[in-house]
């Protein structure tokens, strides 16, 4: 890689990083949803990396798509854990399958180390964003679930 793009990665590593960290500041002490807490962050680290060590490839024609099934852990760690075990659970386990099974370079690692948590915090604020609005004894906190799942592969999309 040439110096001039470490760099730009280097920078929008840090400007990803300095959003994570505000965005932490902000959530890491809101409350859990009811009930949450009965998965720990071992749990939702586990949870994590099965969902990134088994991505399905499907081949349609000439093309190829990888699909995770990272939805899942995210959606259920919003719904069962606390804030900050959901992040550190997820970040966890993430980064154990980009060490051992993918062995990723340390500025990838970097980068998807904090992209996690970046992703991690935007889903926990926009779960409790819709929460509020919505109400938590209703169905339709369902939709806070899937407004985080959908934000984060935004997120992921402009990344």
């Amino acid at each position: 890689m040439k110096d001039g793009s470490t760099l730009r990665i280097g920078c929008l590593i840090a400007l990803m990083a300095a959003a994570a960290a505000a965005m932490w500041s902000a959530v890491a002490n809101l409350p859990p949803y009811r009930g949450a807490g009965h998965l720990n962050w071992l749990t939702m680290a586990m949870l994590s990396a099965g969902a990134e060590l088994f991505v399905l490839h499907i081949q349609v024609r000439r093309e190829a798509q990888a699909v995770s099934l990272s939805e899942v852990p995210l959606v259920v760690g919003l719904f069962l854990a606390t804030p900050l075990t959901f992040g550190v659970g997820r970040l966890i386990g993430v980064l154990l399958v980009c060490v051992v099974r993918r062995r990723q370079p340390p500025l990838k690692l970097i980068f998807n180390a904090v992209l996690v948590a970046l992703e991690s915090a935007l889903a926990c604020g926009v779960f409790h964003l819709v929460l509020g609005l919505v109400g938590d004894g209703t169905p339709a906190r369902w939709a806070a679930g899937f407004a985080a799942s959908a934000a984060v592969g935004a997120g992921s999309a402009l990344t």
